[in-house]
């Protein structure tokens, strides 16, 4: 089977072949972007940024949006009458509570 350029341009699997060889250097380029893409897309978020990139905005004690989210959670919890010192929220009962705000 000839591979020319017409079915080359047409047919996916062959333009991943016809690309990969005659572009070796920009392939293996592409493959390792794709590998620390992969592996480190999942650091990339808000929370993440705010806290280690303070250096590129704000420092994270006095961002905007860090701000307005802690407004927002607090509006929530105070306007919807929830019991911040529950074990559902805390993960440990009331006594233990009690215990560690007399100690602190």
């Amino acid at each position: 089977m000839v591979y020319t350029r017409w079915k080359c341009d047409r047919i996916p699997i062959f333009t991943l072949k016809l690309f990969t060889q005659e572009y070796p250097i920009q392939t293996f380029v592409g493959f390792l972007s794709m590998v620390f893409l992969w592996k480190h897309a999942n650091y990339c978020s808000e929370e993440t940024e705010r806290k280690k990139g303070w250096w590129a905005g704000y420092p994270y004690w006095r961002d905007p949006i860090a701000r307005r989210n802690e407004i927002k959670y607090k509006q929530i919890i105070n306007n919807n009458n929830v019991d911040i010192t529950d074990p559902k929220w805390t993960g440990s009962s009331r006594e233990e509570l009690e215990r560690l705000k007399i100690i602190v």
